[in-house]
């Protein structure tokens, strides 16, 4: 599926050599090993499978990864897909974000560094269609040198289930938290943005990101943004649609000192999504 798209349904298709020379040089399966599956030097991605066993997607020498979606499928007849998607979207993320500076020396995901500073053996390890709970996703953000771990649950608002590793919006928003964290502490210090407001920007660089890869030049200022659409069928996962249209999402946030009593979003939330819904405008 597209790095900015957000349907499964309406939009997939089969990217072609899709990694950035730059930030990955090797490819994406090259790490201590050369990987026919997805595994590979910024990302080691599977699902769970009887027995407590790791299930890999699996590309064959050629790395051609071509299980496509099903729309009328439950969630484990579309597993290869789920897998493979999230693979893709991961690895997308490090070379954008290796584009901007977020580097071996700044702490990135990468298994190996390749001669550059930094510590290694930390790409990310992600599962898909995880069902221990539901309507959920997770990032675990550690410091460099451990690998940041991301959880992709399942949702349970239609039927079949829908699966939240092939709406990218999810993904780029779980792993943007790794980016965040790191960079704004510092590599070695990943747990920086935990109390309230600090938790807020947490979660709203993430949706921000989120938006930001999604737009594309058909869209206008006018043009609301929602999240979650995929999985919530429809639905918003956010309180109100990301507008510049008062009207349509009248979230402000008013700072004075010493504090006053004044008509602030921050006065009535404090849910870490809800405060962080107020940053991204």
């Amino acid at each position: 599926m597209p790095f900015n798209s957000v349907d499964p349904v309406s939009d997939s298709k089969t990217i072609i050599d899709p990694n950035d020379k730059n930030a990955s040089p090797h490819g994406w399966h090259e790490s201590s090993a050369s990987f026919t599956n997805t595994q590979g030097n910024n990302a080691r991605v599977f699902t769970i499978v009887q027995g407590n066993k790791r299930y890999f997607a699996e590309g064959g020498k050629k790395l051609q990864f071509l299980s496509g979606f099903q729309k009328d499928k439950s969630p484990p007849d579309n597993r290869d897909a789920s897998i493979t998607n999230l693979f893709y979207v991961i690895n997308m993320m490090h070379d954008l974000s290796y584009e901007y500076g977020f580097t071996p020396a700044s702490g990135n995901f990468q298994y190996l560094n390749y001669g550059q500073p930094g510590k290694e053996k930390d790409g990310v390890i992600a599962r898909s269609q995880v069902s221990s709970s539901f309507n959920d996703a997770h990032f675990a953000t550690t410091p460099d040198g451990e690998p940041g771990e991301m959880s992709l649950y399942l949702f349970d608002k239609t039927h079949p289930l829908r699966d939240s590793a092939m709406e990218n919006d999810i993904t780029i928003h779980e792993y943007q938290h790794g980016v965040t964290n790191r960079l704004t502490g510092g590599a070695a210090n990943a747990d920086c943005l935990e109390e309230d407001i600090s938790s807020g920007l947490d979660e709203g660089w993430s949706d921000a990101m989120a938006i930001f890869i999604s737009r594309n030049t058909s869209h206008t200022r006018n043009d609301d943004v929602t999240m979650g659409n995929y999985v919530f069928d429809g639905a918003n996962m956010r309180t109100m649609p990301y507008s510049t249209n008062l009207e349509r999402n009248n979230l402000k946030c008013i700072f004075l000192y010493p504090p006053h009593s004044l008509d602030s979003s921050l006065n009535n939330r404090k849910e870490s999504h809800e405060i962080g819904e107020i940053w991204v405008f």
